[in-house]
């Protein structure tokens, strides 16, 4: 636990203690093979949508001038979370790296920074 500042380390402990196995999920197909690959991809998207659900239902209201609820930040830290918990879940799959998802970042950021032709 002393390491999860790292995200590889975060990665690897969203990975073992989050595991797609066939005792959590009977319905997921027995082989390793693309069927496999987008049973979990559809699993972790489902995840996504309940999430970006709770961040509407949290924010809306207040489009309609209502106020934010009192445990606002604690809702937003939770969604947060696990919005983090399933990307690197997600980034997982395939044997991929934290410090690909964390080299895409920067990829996009000077990717962005760079001087748009006319």
């Amino acid at each position: 636990m002393d390491h999860l500042h790292d995200l590889h380390a975060l990665q690897t402990f969203v990975e073992a203690n989050w595991p797609f196995n066939n005792k959590n999920y009977p319905r997921m197909p027995k082989h390793k093979d693309e069927r496999q690959l987008v049973f979990v991809l559809n699993h972790l998207a489902k995840h996504l949508q309940k999430e970006v659900g709770k961040l509407i239902r949290l924010l809306e209201p207040w489009d309609h001038g209502k106020p934010l609820p009192e445990n606002f930040e604690k809702q937003m830290a939770d969604i947060l979370r696990d919005f983090l918990v399933l990307t690197l879940r997600m980034n997982a799959l395939e044997g991929r790296y934290a410090f690909d998802l964390a080299l895409s970042i920067r990829k996009l950021y000077r990717k962005k920074k760079r001087p748009r032709k006319k």
